[in-house]
């Protein structure tokens, strides 16, 4: 999962930062997803709806 959210945000060519003030989180919180923490089923939601993407792919799942 770590892996896709890094990608989708570097094909969209956004920094870190960006996608952090988009989603109403923090910048460290960003950088955690994508070193494979933990992540709340909301922030997956989130994450798919601003990526244009299912859930599936934001987990790995498919």
């Amino acid at each position: 999962m770590a892996n896709i959210i890094s990608e989708l945000r570097r094909r969209k060519k956004l920094s870190k930062k960006a996608l952090a003030h988009d989603l109403n989180v923090d910048a460290g919180t960003i950088d955690k997803w994508e070193s494979g923490a933990d992540i709340r089923m909301e922030n997956v939601i989130a994450l798919a709806e601003y990526f244009g993407v299912s859930t599936d792919d934001i987990l790995g799942t498919r």
